[in-house]
Formats: C-alpha cells, sequence, structure tokens
C-alpha cells in the first residue's frame, strides 16, 4: 500500500451499482474512506463503518462492512448498497501522486474516489513518540504528588463528583466512582500518618535508652562517692580510738 494513499482522506465522487450511475462530486453527504494500517474506516453518509482489507498487487479484498445503525433521510446514496458493492473482490486503478483512484469489484460495480484532503508529511509524528509523551507526563503528575495514592486527574475528578454530590446530581456510577477514589486518598493519609508514629516510635525508644544509660553512670558514681566516704569515716574512727 502506498503511503500516499493511505495518507489521504477519500470521499466517493461517482459510482455505478447494478448498472445505476451516481454523480456524488461536491456533495458533503457522499460516503468516504481511509486507509489505516490493515483497516479502512470512513461514513457512509449518515453511519460510522469499518472492516479490514488485504491487498496483493492491483488486487483489493475488503472484508464484510461493521457500522452504526442510524437512520438517516435524504442520502444521496443507499448505504446498504455502498456498503455491499464495498465488501467484495476490486481491481484497483490508481497511479502514484494522483488524487483520484478507482475500484472495480467483482460485480463489475465502479467506485470512484477523490482526495479530499491531505495530511502533511511535517506533521506526521510516530505513535511511539506519542506514547512516550503521555508516560512521560504521567509521571510529572505523580512526581509531583508522591503523599498520596491519587494522581492530579483522580483528585480533581474526585472534588467534582463531590460537588455533584453536595447537589445531589450525583448517578449510581458516579457513586461507586467517588467512594473508590475516597477510599484511595484515605489510604494515603493512613500510610503518612504511619510513617510519622514510627519514626515517634523510633525517637522515644532511644530517649529511653539515653535515661538509662544516663541513670546507670549516675547509680555508678554514687556508689563510687559513697564507698569513698566510708573509707573516710573509718580512717577517722580508728585514728580516734588510737589516740584513746
Amino acid at each position: 500500500m502506498s503511503y500516499y494513499l493511505s495518507n489521504k482522506f477519500w470521499r466517493l465522487k461517482h459510482v455505478v451499482i447494478n448498472g445505476q450511475e451516481h454523480n456524488l462530486g461536491g456533495n458533503s453527504n457522499a460516503p468516504t474512506l481511509q486507509f489505516s494500517g490493515g483497516s479502512i474506516r470512513g461514513n457512509g453518509g449518515c453511519n460510522a463503518y469499518h472492516t479490514k482489507f488485504t491487498i496483493n498487487g492491483n488486487s483489493l479484498y475488503i472484508d464484510k462492512v461493521m457500522s452504526t445503525r442510524m437512520s438517516c433521510n435524504s442520502l444521496a446514496l443507499d448505504e446498504s448498497e455502498y456498503f455491499n458493492a464495498l465488501a467484495q473482490g476490486h481491481t484497483l486503478e490508481y497511479e502514484e501522486g494522483s488524487n483520484e483512484f478507482r475500484l472495480i469489484n467483482t460485480s463489475n460495480d465502479l467506485l470512484v474516489y477523490y482526495a479530499q484532503f491531505e495530511k502533511a508529511q511535517s506533521t506526521y509524528t510516530p505513535l511511539v513518540r506519542r506514547e512516550s509523551a503521555s508516560r512521560s507526563y504521567r509521571s510529572s503528575d505523580e512526581n509531583e504528588d508522591r503523599g498520596s495514592k491519587l494522581t492530579k486527574k483522580q483528585q480533581q475528578r474526585k472534588s467534582l463528583l463531590e460537588k455533584k454530590l453536595y447537589n445531589k446530581k450525583l448517578s449510581k456510577a458516579e457513586r461507586r466512582e467517588l467512594i473508590v477514589l475516597q477510599s484511595k486518598a484515605k489510604k494515603g493519609k493512613v500510610s503518612k500518618s504511619k510513617r510519622g508514629k514510627t519514626v515517634k516510635g523510633r525517637k522515644g525508644r532511644g530517649s529511653k535508652k539515653a535515661e538509662s544509660r544516663k541513670s546507670k553512670r549516675e547509680k555508678s558514681r554514687e556508689k563510687k562517692s559513697g564507698k569513698k566516704s566510708k573509707t573516710k569515716t573509718d580512717k577517722k574512727s580508728s585514728k580516734k580510738k588510737k589516740r584513746r
């Protein structure tokens, strides 16, 4: 599949289905088509549709079309006829760099598309870069709010739901979501308080140990001073006895 074919937004210009010819040039409700990887997406004039395709040279096979089921009036082309004509094997007629291509299916129906606009090559960015950018934004949000388990988006959502609850405009699904967010926020607060308690507990233990050490030292000093005073009194008494 050529890059130029997959990089353009195609709209149906001319069609011949079951021998009936329709000129749709300039009609804003004409069916559209876009190639993306191995799938096709577009609009049939009223309903959005998608399908898969395989291509081999000029042979294009399109699978069964899946679409939404909205009812619309005054369509330029019947959607069911278009989807049936599209979901077949086709011969692709396309020139590189052209703004048109033709599909001729096995029922000999003709579908002619023209490029309505093209995505500029300068604006193309790989999906990998977009994913990495979103990851970096998430990580920055989480680093900014390390204290709680809620991210910034979750906190904003929680405050919005709480306002709805106050105004009595909260649905059952939103109420469940609010309960989950509130429980997460409580867990974050509990973990913070537990950390503070452990630190305080450690400080208390350290101070108790220091006090016990001080008391032991003081006791040992008192014992030593008591022994010295006893020895002094004993010496004095012995001297007095000798004099007598």
